[in-house]
């Protein structure tokens, strides 16, 4: 196995087609093709269906998508943790949600340092069924992500210890230069984006399950952008693109300065818990989880 045959998969996954895939991979057809051909001899298994005029990917490859990008991510994890190793000093790996890693993961490295406990750590910002199956696999000993109040927690099994760091809420807001355009009851204008979630992501399938979901779908005159990137429907927001869904605790600094508005008053809000998971297995990850309960009742918050 080489590592470059790997990263040439998702390359073609991406792309769909063998030589736009070896244009960007800066080789020829040919050559892409037997580097391609030698993972297929490594597996033992065809990966492409071949006819006279096409090439066509199998659903083998396809679907294991999500494994070799988190291989490729192991192995460069392994590479960071050789090169930055201090003898002595832990490192803990965290799975987390792209909206956690700026807005509640600098707290609870606060919390932690106030403590005295300073960790180095490796983030892993996935999505959330990503991180979860990260989690699961034993690859970061804490997993930190949202949970939609009101509905099943994640369904882990005693051996997982769980804390509830604190409560948030997926908002609707908008920029403040389109703010006046916004109807009385929250109607968009023609023009203004709808900025919404895949269907398939925790927040995608959060909104379509409630009248949000009627609200964000495309109209002829108001255009509708998809993204699974929170930092993304933030600066779309911000542009003034159009209206969108965020966690209040990533907007809490444009809500206080007046760059974005929230529209709450006209539309659902959507209660979330941020809640933080470790492997009873896991001494680090326990240590680290009960160093912050102690944290939550010292400040008088409630785990």
């Amino acid at each position: 196995m080489e590592l470059n045959w790997l990263e040439d998969a998702v390359t073609l996954i991406e792309e769909g087609n063998l030589s736009r895939a070896a244009a960007r991979r800066n080789v020829t057809q040919p050559a892409f093709s037997r580097r391609i051909r030698s993972l297929e001899d490594w597996a033992g298994i065809s990966l492409l269906d071949r006819t006279s005029n096409r090439v066509e990917l199998r659903d083998n490859l396809r679907d294991n998508e999500a494994e070799i990008r988190a291989i490729l991510q192991r192995i460069e994890g392994l590479r960071s943790s050789l090169v930055q190793h201090v003898p002595g000093q832990e490192t803990l790996a965290i799975a987390t949600q792209h909206a956690l890693t700026v807005s509640v993961f600098p707290e609870m490295h606060a919390a932690l340092a106030t403590g005295g406990q300073m960790p180095n750590w490796r983030l892993r910002t996935l999505n959330r069924s990503d991180s979860v199956s990260l989690f699961l696999r034993g690859d970061a000993e804490l997993l930190l992500c949202y949970e939609a109040r009101g509905l099943p927690p994640l369904p882990f099994d005693a051996t997982v210890e769980r804390l509830r760091w604190h409560g948030d809420a997926l908002i609707p807001v908008v920029g403040r230069q389109v703010h006046a355009r916004i109807g009385r009851n929250g109607e968009i204008p023609p023009g203004l984006a709808r900025i919404s979630y895949p269907p398939e992501s925790h927040f995608g399938r959060l909104l379509a399950e409630s009248d949000a979901g009627r609200f964000l779908r495309p109209s002829a005159d108001s255009p509708s952008v998809s993204t699974a990137f929170t930092g993304a429907v933030l600066e779309l927001v911000v542009s003034g693109l159009g209206v969108g869904w965020l966690p209040r605790a990533m907007v809490r600094r444009e809500l206080a300065v007046g760059v974005v508005v929230s529209l709450e008053d006209t539309r659902d809000s959507f209660p979330l818990d941020v809640s933080l998971f470790a492997v009873s297995g896991s001494k680090a990850g326990i240590s680290a989880l009960g160093n912050l309960r102690d944290h939550l009742q010292s400040v008088g918050a409630t785990a």
